[in-house]
């Protein structure tokens, strides 16, 4: 069932208010936060570093209006450095469609069918031998509710998941239609639509990278760039394409070894294809939550919360909610990466760890909020 926000107009009420108070420009420390409190998350920070053996990584706390409350680097990463923020691009993907909505370029319940051609609709939501893929709305891909397989993290009979031999054996070169042919060879989870399914899958949203493509005529960096990257002037981020180098990004400890992955990276896209640096990051999710990079108005469609497949986490419209010590809302990625609004706390966290243990990156950022809390 629908998750009941618990606190959704106090959450609304926070996120008008940002609008007023939340500044991007440079970032300065704020000398009010206790410094003995500072101290013990830092070495905290370093220690989590030390255990799970991260070559690099990056953390740090915003306040309401901006402020930098703790901030803390890593071995090899420093503020500036380059990384791939992996699946937190789907909030980049979809600012971008509630911008195409307000414009009325496109609608949330239009069928994809509306933008896509039939040789791409076919075939990617079959389910006990019915296809239902021309039923999905770009609402669903949104939400996750489409009932699409996941190529990245399940295999078929025909193919490995991406994550499979990425993250355990070697790096591998795929793009659109490879990930096309992949989910055509596994069969969806539910009809779309199902009241109180959601299940993620990152074919949702390169479907959506499409849909952009197809209703603005222009490349999907593109419109990263008019909706996103130039309203906040932001100077350090791209999508990662095919022949690019890995020189100057950061590597990611994977179980295979330390290494970048620029062949996969090449072909994420829209679902998460994004390189950023901290600085950049954080002026992203403080645009996204204050109403720089659309009206706030749309959060009462994105926070129509559905239960995912995995413990206390729940997505809206391209946006993560977990529900455990804290109520986060945001988004994490696969090698390490989180940004995320506390609105108990009024406080964001951004972070790479670098790493793929979403589980453990969450328990270290509640531990850090509790910090704050005292």
């Amino acid at each position: 069932m629908k998750y009941k926000k618990k606190k959704f107009f106090c959450l609304i009420s926070i996120l008008l208010s940002a609008c007023l108070l939340c500044s991007c420009g440079a970032y300065e420390p704020d000398t009010h936060f206790p410094a003995k409190i500072s101290a013990e998350m830092s070495t905290a920070f370093k220690e989590y570093c030390q255990t799970y053996e991260v070559s690099g990584g990056a953390c740090r706390l915003i306040d309401g209006g901006g402020n930098i409350l703790w901030n803390e680097t890593w071995g090899n990463m420093t503020d500036n450095s380059l990384f791939a923020v992996a699946s937190i691009t789907k909030m980049f993907t979809a600012t971008v469609i509630f911008n195409l909505e307000e414009e009325g370029l496109l609608s949330f319940d239009d069928g994809i069918d509306a933008y896509l051609p039939d040789e791409t609709v076919d075939g990617i939501a079959v389910l006990d031998g019915r296809d239902y893929s021309h039923d999905i709305t770009v609402r669903q891909l949104l939400s996750h509710t489409s009932g699409i397989a996941d190529y990245f993290s399940e295999s078929s009979d025909k193919y490995d998941s991406i994550r499979s031999v990425c993250y355990y054996k070697e790096d591998l070169s795929y793009d659109f239609d490879d990930a096309l042919a992949m989910t055509r060879e596994l069969e969806a989870h539910f009809v779309p639509g199902t009241e109180g399914e959601a299940y993620y899958s990152d074919f949702n949203y390169q479907l959506l990278g499409k849909i952009i493509e197809t209703a603005t005529g222009q490349s999907l960096e593109y419109n990263y760039k008019k909706y996103i990257f130039e309203p906040l002037d932001i100077k350090n981020t791209f999508v990662f394409t095919k022949g690019m180098s890995w020189d100057g990004i950061q590597l990611i400890d994977l179980p295979c070894g330390t290494k970048g992955l620029p062949l996969m990276e090449a072909g994420e896209g829209a679902c998460g294809g994004i390189i950023s640096a901290m600085d950049d990051i954080t002026a992203f999710i403080q645009g996204y939550m204050n109403g720089k990079l659309f009206d706030v108005s749309y959060f009462k469609e994105i926070y129509q919360f559905t239960e995912l497949n995995s413990p206390d986490s729940f997505y809206g419209m391209g946006l993560m909610m977990y529900d455990d010590e804290y109520e986060l809302y945001g988004h994490t990625g696969s090698f390490g990466t989180a940004v995320f609004y506390c609105p108990d706390l009024d406080i964001y966290v951004i972070g790479t760890f670098n790493n793929c243990s979403t589980s453990k990156n969450l328990a270290l950022i509640e531990w850090l909020l509790d910090c704050c809390s005292r």
